[in-house]
Order: C-alpha cells, then sequence, then structure tokens
C-alpha cells in the first residue's frame, strides 16, 4: 500500500505557525540539523560524542525528487 503524499502539505504542522514567535521585522530565519543532544548516548560504553548521518539520498529521490514531480511538477496547470 502507497500513500498518496500532497507534496505541498508536507511539513511539520507544529511549526507552521512559528512565524508569530520571531519579533516584528524578522527577515532571516534558518535551519542548520544540529543534533539537540547526545546526553543519552552517554550510557553506551563505546559513545565517541559522533553523530552519523545517513539517508539523504533515498530522501531526496524518493521525497524530493519522485514526490514532487507526481504530486506537483507533472500535473496538469489546470489542477
Amino acid at each position: 500500500m502507497t500513500i498518496k503524499l500532497n507534496p505541498l502539505n508536507a511539513i511539520d504542522f507544529y511549526k507552521a505557525d512559528h512565524r508569530r514567535q520571531y519579533p516584528a521585522g524578522t527577515e532571516y530565519v534558518y535551519a542548520n540539523f544540529t543534533p539537540r543532544s547526545s546526553r543519552l548516548a552517554k550510557m553506551l560504553p563505546d559513545f565517541d560524542d559522533k553523530v552519523v548521518f545517513f539517508g539523504l539520498q533515498g530522501f531526496i529521490k524518493h521525497f524530493l525528487i519522485d514526490t514532487w514531480n507526481e504530486g506537483f511538477f507533472k500535473q496538469p496547470k489546470q489542477k
């Protein structure tokens, strides 16, 4: 079973209204994917304070390319 996702609606809904949290006049906001914390990993005996990032290629192929092509770019302009 495949879920058809409209990419225009693919957001974290709790973030949808964050704009009201910024001071008046804010013109630029950014994110840098910094991990929140490694405090829970310290229970592992071999923990070395490093982060492994994986899955970007699959995300780009499936979501950014396939989902956006099917749900937006290949749609008729009248739709």
